[in-house]
């Protein structure tokens, strides 16, 4: 099982979804036998990220009414929910 997401400029228009994700469009593509040989089977794919952007403004759209200082010990559940497993890289430190 192989799945396909292009890139957005290839995708077009993402699906977005509350608390700062989207819906990204792509392909599933399978090799399977059959009795004349293998056939190639794609299927549509639609799967949930998390919208880039700077970690404050994520958060921003993750947590609801979050005032950009403070977090309750909800709100930090919530983060801590949505952003399990998440990978992030730093751009804003030269030579790294």
């Amino acid at each position: 099982n192989n799945l396909i997401f292009p890139p957005p400029a290839v995708r077009g228009r993402d699906i977005g979804m509350p608390g700062g994700g989207e819906i990204w469009l792509g392909y599933s593509q399978t090799l399977r036998p059959c009795i004349s040989g293998l056939t190639l089977n794609l299927d549509m794919s639609a799967t949930p990220f998390i919208k880039s952007g700077p970690i404050l403004e994520v958060l921003r759209h993750i947590l609801d009414r979050w005032d950009g200082r403070h977090l309750d010990p909800r709100q930090i559940k919530d983060a801590e929910k949505a952003l399990k497993g998440v990978k992030f890289t730093t751009n804003h430190i030269p030579h790294q």
